[in-house]
C-alpha cells in the first residue's frame, strides 16, 4: 500500500514539475496578439529597420539585442503610416502564420522597431533568414511571408550594404 502511494506521489510530483516548465500557450498567444495589434495600429508613426547580410558571419548567431548594435545597415522611416511599406508589412504579418515557439535561438538578420509619435517603442520584429522570428520578447515561428517582405522591399539596399547580390532567390 505504501509503495502504491509513493508511486502516485512521485507521478504527481513529476507531472506538476513538467507542467510548471511549460509556458502557458494562452498567455504566449495573448502576448503575440497584443504585439501584432500594436504593429498594425495607427499608433505606429515611425519605423527603424536594421539589416545584416544573410551570408555574413554564419558561424556566429546574432541575437535580437546584438542585431540592434551590430547591424551593417539601418535607416529610419519617418511618417511610416503613410508609406507603401506599412501596407506591405501589415499584409505580411497577416499572412505570416505566426505561432509562439519554445526555442529562443536564432540567427537574426532583419529587425524592424516600430515607434509612436512620441518616440516610444511600441513593438519589435526580428527575423532570421528562415522561419524563426521574435516579436518583442516572444520567439515565434513564421512562414516566409515576413522575411520575403523585407527582402523584396529593400532588395536594392541589401546589394549596397552587403554586396551579396539578389537575396530574393
Amino acid at each position: 500500500m505504501k509503495s502504491i502511494s509513493l508511486y502516485v506521489s512521485l507521478y504527481l510530483l513529476v507531472a506538476i514539475c513538467c507542467l510548471a516548465r511549460q509556458p502557458a500557450p494562452d498567455h504566449s498567444q495573448k502576448l503575440l496578439n497584443s504585439a501584432l495589434d500594436l504593429a498594425r495600429s495607427e499608433q505606429v508613426t515611425e519605423a527603424c529597420v536594421f539589416y545584416i547580410p544573410e551570408e555574413a558571419a554564419r558561424a556566429i548567431p546574432i541575437s535580437p539585442s546584438a542585431m540592434e548594435h551590430s547591424y551593417w545597415g539601418s535607416f529610419r522611416i519617418r511618417w511610416f503610416k503613410f508609406t507603401g511599406f506599412r501596407k506591405k508589412l501589415i499584409a505580411a504579418l497577416n499572412k505570416a502564420s505566426l505561432a509562439p515557439r519554445d526555442d529562443l535561438s536564432g540567427d537574426y538578420r532583419w529587425a524592424c522597431i516600430l515607434y509612436d509619435s512620441q518616440g516610444k517603442r511600441l513593438t519589435s520584429i526580428y527575423l532570421t533568414a528562415g522561419t524563426n522570428a521574435q516579436i518583442d520578447e516572444l520567439p515565434v515561428t513564421a512562414n516566409r511571408e515576413l522575411v520575403d517582405c523585407f527582402r523584396q522591399e529593400f532588395r536594392g539596399l541589401t546589394e549596397i550594404w552587403g554586396g551579396f547580390g539578389d537575396l530574393t532567390k
